[in-house]
């Protein structure tokens, strides 16, 4: 399974329908403790998972799972709600180079003219569909996407 990406205005979405509440989509998820969830809340929060109401933030305390950032609960409803389409207009640049660096299913749509990614000095295997092309290469994804397309 791979992470698919559309680009709004460019893909045609017409049989698809859109999930645009982030918050709403989190609130049905259970954080099961499994290394996707660990590394969302590590890369992304600077955190710590600790179980499914609460992390440890990048300062060491305890909070509840409603302070994660949007970024981070698009990335874990992507992964724990794989047949949901996710706005991704919320996300930022940070968390969207992890989620195409560590999310291999689900489905994310980003808007075409204002998303980046983050290519690496050492590049990472992917694995994106994007436009009927599979990618493989977090900097050759990062390239096609800062293009204008």
């Amino acid at each position: 399974m791979s992470l698919n990406v559309y680009l709004s205005g460019v893909d045609s979405l017409d049989n698809l329908s859109i999930e645009r509440d982030v918050e709403y989509l989190f609130k049905m998820v259970t954080l099961d403790g499994c290394e996707y969830d660990k590394k969302i809340l590590s890369v992304v929060e600077k955190g710590l998972y600790l179980d499914n109401l609460y992390f440890i933030d990048r300062f060491g305390s305890k909070l509840s799972r409603k302070y994660i950032s949007t970024g981070s609960k698009a990335a874990l409803v992507l992964y724990h709600m794989p047949d949901v389409v996710v706005w991704g207009g919320e996300v930022g640049c940070d968390a969207l180079t992890e989620i195409v660096k560590f999310c291999s299913r689900g489905a994310l749509l980003m808007e075409a003219s204002h998303s980046c990614i983050f290519g690496e000095v050492d590049d990472m295997a992917v694995d994106v569909m994007c436009q009927g092309k599979h990618y493989t290469s977090l900097n050759e994804f990062a390239e096609y996407i800062m293009e204008d397309v």
